[in-house]
């Protein structure tokens, strides 16, 4: 009957898969994080290499565009409908996801209630439409926050 199954992942919780028309590869659900959330990968059968992500969906071309999963981190953000707590500019921590912990950040105001926010390692998981709130160095005291207005990432996708 073929060839003997072989194990293509060895982290997470794999499940939902889907095979392409030819057969060379599948794409499954994947949770390799200790937050509740799902990731979607592709899998060419063929070779060893890691899973790969998707990126983006291109809608118009009818496209899914993968890519390593680091493809993912985020590192440019603008903020809109920024309250300033404490008025501030340079480094701090912020949190884009309510369920991880504080990331180190460099935040510069804008003009128009806006800012920008830099990761230098990066955050997975940010999209438009999210809060991200600033927190002084070493502490829980917040300094303000605003609405993710664009990242990265969509800016990437968009070309």
């Amino acid at each position: 009957l073929g060839t003997p199954p072989r194990q293509l992942t060895s982290e997470g919780i794999n499940v939902f898969p889907a095979f392409s028309p030819d057969g060379t590869r599948v794409a499954f659900s994947s949770r390799r994080t200790t937050t509740d959330e799902n990731d979607l990968f592709v899998k060419d059968l063929g070779d060893e290499s890691p899973p790969r992500s998707i990126i983006a969906l291109d809608a118009p071309a009818k496209r899914v565009i993968v890519g390593p999963r680091e493809a993912l981190r985020v590192r440019n953000i603008v903020l809109s409908g920024v309250n300033w707590l404490s008025p501030f500019e340079g480094d701090c921590r912020v949190k884009v996801r309510s369920t991880r912990a504080p990331v180190a950040a460099r935040v510069t105001p804008l003009e128009g209630g806006a800012a920008n926010v830099e990761l230098p390692s990066g955050e997975e998981g940010v999209a438009p439409g999210q809060a991200c709130v600033f927190y002084a160095e070493g502490s829980s005291r917040v300094l303000g926050g605003g609405w993710i207005a664009k990242t990265d990432l969509a800016e990437a996708a968009a070309a």
